[in-house]
């Protein structure tokens, strides 16, 4: 009686076959590999051979020698009678017959000087590095001070193949990169661990947008707004080589002024509100941001965190910048969510029907009230309603901005400004007040976010409701963001005058201008 095979020995046959396989198959690849190789060399000296008699021919001919050949597709030219696939490139003939070449195909590259013997080598494409058609030129900057990477749905952290794509504005997925600690690291696989990232930041691409509102607003209505302003934000990306676009009438296009002052392509934001300690920064989330400092101690220290990448506290054009993109096509196009972590944790959202209901708001730290950045609810507290974007800019802490009244520095710690300073700073009419929001800047998400209402007993915009007082003499310094119990009056519009001096609930966040 004959008996088949059982389904064990079947496996276990399946698994030495693939065992002989998995140690075959490179061994066969090599050998194969090799045989181009040789094939490849044999049609070089081939090739070296035949020009050398034709140049000896040339001269006992007393004809002109022949001092380039040029090989595409295969085909060579002027044409000289050699069999087998030819490799393209060019060839050149000196008076004496040496030759010299460089000569691909799709496996090698042979190389040859006139006094050399012929150098193969494995062929290497050239890659391009990645770059998105919609940005016009001002894909991200980078330099050995900041990793690219890609931040997955739990946050997981990888270096980016900047080959490949990495970031799609289109998509609404910003570009992200981060600085390592001292001690930090790239694993193996490319992941970077949570311990070796010292800060995070997002890039902002240089753009221009259509004027929608110019802002010429110096009082407020005594009703409620309606929330009819609001608007799709038209933004194009642009260069900084191409002429500043200078509109000034609603629908003409306006160079954003964020990026005209450091003459850049973009800007780096801190991704989160900043942390650390003054002597060392860093941008992370689940953290409680650095809080308690006065203004001059905030530039300081954001001005000497990375002098390279031309670091500073960031300004209250660059906060429009962020929040105009967040509004446009490019963003999420709504308002963000409150961070409401009452231990003012970084990175936090409100959870959705908490999300804006009263002032002050529903706020805490448990997550029936509040979850971290790399959930779907904290994905709502983004620019961009991905984990991509950049956070706090609702809520969290207080931040200050460098913008201040003209020749009123209040209780900033600063006397007088640092000598060669202007770019860093945003400086408003010395007759600023509170409800003259005329005297904005075009793009500073002040002034253009009107008309204005009094609200639940304050000022607030016509787009978000967000809170929106304007500087004044007695107040001199610009605040952003709101507070965690602000409740609907927080969002990425919320505007605020403040002494410049130092509080327990208001940060700032550092901006990098890297050329």
């Amino acid at each position: 009686m004959k008996k088949g095979f059982t389904l064990i020995e079947l496996l276990a046959v399946i698994l030495i076959l693939g065992i002989i396989a998995l140690i075959a198959i490179p061994t066969v690849n090599n050998i194969l590999k090799e045989a181009r190789r040789g094939a490849f060399s044999s049609t070089l000296n081939n090739l070296n051979k035949a020009i050398e008699e034709k140049c000896t021919m040339e001269q006992i001919k007393n004809q002109t020698i022949t001092t380039q050949y040029t090989i595409t597709d295969g085909v060579i030219s002027p044409s000289i009678d050699i069999k087998g696939d030819l490799p393209d490139g060019i060839i050149t003939v000196n008076n004496n017959c040496e030759i010299a070449f460089t000569l691909s195909n799709d496996n090698f590259t042979g190389t040859k000087d006139y006094n050399s013997e012929i150098v193969i080598n494995d062929y290497i494409i050239e890659k391009e590095i990645y770059t998105e058609e919609l940005l016009n030129g001002t894909d991200p900057v980078l330099n050995d001070d900041l990793i690219p990477v890609i931040i997955e749905n739990n946050g997981t952290v990888k270096k980016a193949d900047i080959y490949e794509k990495w970031y799609s504005y289109e998509e609404k997925w910003w570009a992200n990169a981060v600085v390592l600690t001292d001690i930090g690291k790239v694993e193996d696989d490319g992941t970077i661990l949570e311990d070796s990232i010292e800060s995070y930041f997002v890039w902002i691409p240089r753009y221009k947008y259509k004027l929608f509102n110019m802002g010429n607003y110096n009082s407020v209505y005594s009703s409620s707004p309606n929330g009819n302003s609001k608007t799709s934000i038209e933004v194009i990306f642009e260069n900084k080589d191409i002429p500043v676009s200078t509109g000034t009438a609603i629908g003409q296009y306006y160079s954003h002024p964020a990026f005209q002052a450091f003459d850049a392509n973009g800007i780096w934001v801190g991704k989160f509100e900043t942390s650390g300690t003054t002597s060392q920064l860093q941008v992370k989330p689940n953290v409680k941001p650095l809080v308690n400092l006065d203004v001059k101690t905030i530039f300081n220290s954001s001005y000497n965190y990375q002098r390279d990448n031309d670091s500073h506290m960031m300004k209250n054009t660059e906060w429009g910048a962020v929040s105009y993109l967040s509004l446009s096509n490019y963003g999420i196009n709504d308002e963000i969510n409150i961070n409401n972590n009452s231990n003012l944790r970084t990175g936090y959202s409100s959870i959705v029907h908490i999300h804006d209901e009263s002032f002050t708001g529903a706020y805490g730290t448990n997550n029936s009230t509040t979850l971290p950045y790399n959930t779907e609810t904290g994905y709502l507290a983004s620019t961009t309603g991905n984990i991509s974007g950049i956070y706090d800019m609702s809520g969290g802490s207080f931040e200050y901005v460098a913008a201040y009244i003209d020749g009123n520095l209040g209780s900033s710690g600063f006397t007088s400004l640092p000598t060669n300073s202007e770019k860093y700073f945003d400086k408003y009419s010395s007759e600023s007040g509170v409800t003259k929001f005329n005297n904005r800047i075009l793009g500073d998400a002040t002034g253009e976010m009107g008309p204005f209402y009094t609200y639940n007993g304050t000022y607030s915009n016509n787009w978000l409701t967000d809170y929106a007082y304007f500087v004044d003499s007695s107040l001199q310094w610009v605040g952003r963001g709101g507070y965690y119990f602000s409740g609907f009056l927080a969002g990425q519009l919320y505007f605020d005058r403040m002494p410049g001096s130092s509080y327990s609930n208001v940060g700032f966040r550092i901006a990098l201008a890297i050329k």
